[in-house]
Order: C-alpha cells, then sequence, then structure tokens
C-alpha cells in the first residue's frame, strides 16, 4: 500500500512542457518544413513560370584573361548541365556599369573546360588599365552567370 501511494505522488507531480514551449517548437517544425518544401519546388517552379530551363542550367566560369595588345578577351567556362549556347557577353566595372560587350555570340559549352575569345566593343573612355572588371555570359534561354574578377594590365 505505501508503494503504491509512492507511485500515485509521483504521477501527480510529473508535469509535461508549458504551453508556451510547445508552440514555439511546433511553429520552428512548421518554418523548417515550408523551408524545405520550397527549396525542393523552386526550381520545379522557375521552369514553370518562365516556360524554359534557364533555372537548370549551370555554367562555371573558371577564368577570364583580357589581352591589352589586342582588345581580346578570353574565357575559360564550362557547362555543369549539358551543352549551353552563350550569346552575349557584358563587361562591368567595379560598380556594376555596364562598360563594354559582345553581342551574337552563339558560343556554345559543354562539360568540358573550354575557352573562347572575343573582341571587346567598349564605351568611350574605357578600359581603364588600374581598373576591376567582371564578365557576364547570357545565355539563350536568360541565364546569366558571372566570371571571376580581371583586370586589363
Amino acid at each position: 500500500m505505501r508503494g503504491q501511494f509512492k507511485m500515485n505522488k509521483l504521477m501527480r507531480n510529473r508535469r509535461g512542457i508549458s504551453p508556451i514551449f510547445a508552440t514555439l517548437i511546433l511553429i520552428a517544425i512548421a518554418v523548417i518544413a515550408g523551408v524545405a518544401v520550397y527549396m525542393f519546388t523552386s526550381s520545379s517552379l522557375a521552369v514553370m513560370a518562365t516556360g524554359s530551363a534557364v533555372a537548370s542550367e549551370r555554367v562555371t566560369v573558371q577564368a577570364v584573361q583580357y589581352e591589352s595588345g589586342t582588345g581580346r578577351l578570353t574565357i575559360y567556362a564550362q557547362s555543369e548541365t549539358g551543352t549551353v549556347t552563350i550569346n552575349s557577353l557584358l563587361i562591368e566595372d567595379s560598380g556594376g556599369k555596364v562598360v563594354g560587350t559582345v553581342n551574337s555570340l552563339n558560343q556554345q559549352l559543354t562539360s568540358n573546360l573550354s575557352h573562347f575569345s572575343e573582341k571587346i566593343a567598349w564605351s568611350k573612355g574605357y578600359p581603364v588599365s588600374t581598373a576591376t572588371y567582371t564578365a557576364t555570359l547570357i545565355t539563350t534561354n536568360g541565364g546569366i552567370f558571372l566570371s571571376p574578377s580581371f583586370t586589363t594590365q
């Protein structure tokens, strides 16, 4: 009988977590689940919304080299998602201003590291020898890929 009394007393003193902490835990679980669903579906939604495969293109620009004597820019890049066609190239200064372009490229990038060299049509007053630039590759599907920084020295 005495053992039963101790057991009943132990069960009465047992408590759960407070309702506030329980609510916070449920909210945290809901937010984490929502983020997981968003990450899983975001690429699918991008393809459905644009009607193209922009979300599935991945290009890595390994290096950029500018030859000041010839005015040509050589880009070393590769596609991570099959063949990708680059149709234009923008050169931006460190402030984000477009200072050079190449249009109508039609360069094919494959999964192998490849390179292509193009003459840049610079804006008046450019290139500046001490400035830093980046190249932006634009694909036929609208994908935008940035290069590492380079100088024109």
